[in-house]
């Protein structure tokens, strides 16, 4: 048993019940005194028998005292962070079209990351090849080209850890029309840990 003793209490009281041979009831009581914490008390009951010369039986009853040895290391990790520049990526960003300016979203992991993307159902609809794109791993060719659009992110690995800058650029948010865009930025780290923040913008005319 785990036992949370009570202020002032330290003293733990044990009760032995048995039945004897001829059907009475037999209990006897002893006191594990002062008792201390992350200790693990052993209570060790021998039974002998019936000594017919006497007519009886022994009971033995003895405490072994141990210190309870824990031993554990626990190693915690945060999965990437993802935030904006000067704005909160969490809230809805409303601005009129040809306004937006830069939108920078910065990225950093304990450990390098394996796996970095956009993605935003809209993107081919504004000239682009395809809707998703991880910036681990890309081509120059690719790189060229997103930089010709007005997204561009660097990346960069020291001592195990990772850190990237994705600058959405005003040649890119500028030039989006009037309508609602979720752009779902997403990391995956060495450890497979994700996190995925999305920068929502409402373009609108100007009044």
């Amino acid at each position: 048993g785990y036992f949370m003793m009570p202020n002032g209490v330290n003293d733990l009281t044990w009760t032995l019940s048995a039945t004897t041979f001829d059907g009475k009831p037999f209990s006897t009581k002893g006191t594990i005194a002062n008792v201390k914490s992350a200790t693990e008390y052993t209570i060790n009951v021998k039974y002998t028998g019936n000594l017919p010369e006497v007519g009886a039986s022994i009971v033995t009853i003895s405490v072994d005292e141990s210190e309870v040895q824990i031993n554990q290391s626990v190693e915690v990790e945060n999965a990437p962070e993802i935030w904006g520049y000067d704005f909160e990526i969490s809230e809805p960003i409303t601005d009129t079209i040809a306004k937006v300016g830069d939108k920078i979203v910065c990225i950093s992991s304990i450990t390098t990351l394996k796996s970095l993307t956009i993605n935003c159902d809209y993107l081919t609809t504004l000239g682009f090849e395809n809707n998703e794109y991880n910036f681990i791993g890309m081509s120059e060719d690719i790189v060229s080209s997103l930089v010709a659009k007005g997204i561009k992110c660097v990346y960069q690995e020291n001592s195990g850890q990772a850190n990237a800058v994705i600058n959405f650029s005003k040649y890119f948010t500028n030039y989006m029309p009037i309508g609602d865009y979720d752009i779902i930025i997403e990391a995956i780290d060495a450890s497979d840990r994700k996190t995925n923040k999305h920068l929502k913008l409402t373009l609108i005319q100007a009044e």
